[in-house]
């Protein structure tokens, strides 16, 4: 909203206007600097309290770890994939409401209910993520398939 891509999701049916939200794939993504001295350690941990919920995660273009859960801390040894001085993190978010569709597909026994009551406008197969339900909507919420570093 503070970019003016979107507006206030909560006004109307903007809940379905803005729904290509939650089923983009998106990237996040820093810069950052490494000193000498800590290549010094045995071990450089990338600790990661908090990734919502299907990702890889790439150190300088390299993939270190892959999650689909929101509820666990991830932690990858990252040192040989990092150097002293400028380096790069990138955390790619697959959509989870496509990661979802591919799962049910996948598997194709239901996991039941499939889909929220058509009244709350939500996303089908939330249930075959680890991640927090009301996302997909919620009898008191819109639906908003969140995807994150939180």
């Amino acid at each position: 909203m503070r970019a003016a891509i979107i507006g206030d999701a909560y006004y109307r049916d903007n809940d379905e206007c803005f729904a290509w939200v939650g089923r983009e794939n998106w990237t996040y993504s820093r810069d950052f600097e490494l000193k000498e001295e800590h290549t010094r350690n045995r071990r450089i941990l990338l600790v990661a309290h908090g990734i919502d919920t299907v990702a890889t995660v790439y150190v300088n273009g390299v993939p270190v770890g892959n999650t689909d859960n929101m509820f666990v801390r991830y932690v990858f040894d990252i040192k040989q994939h990092i150097k002293v001085g400028h380096n790069n993190i990138s955390v790619e978010f697959t959509s989870a409401v496509a990661y979802a569709r591919e799962q049910t597909r996948a598997y194709n026994r239901a996991i039941p209910p499939e889909c929220p009551p058509q009244r709350q406008r939500g996303e089908c197969g939330v249930n075959r993520l680890r991640k927090s339900q009301s996302s997909f909507s919620w009898e008191m919420a819109p639906s908003f398939p969140t995807q994150g570093i939180w």
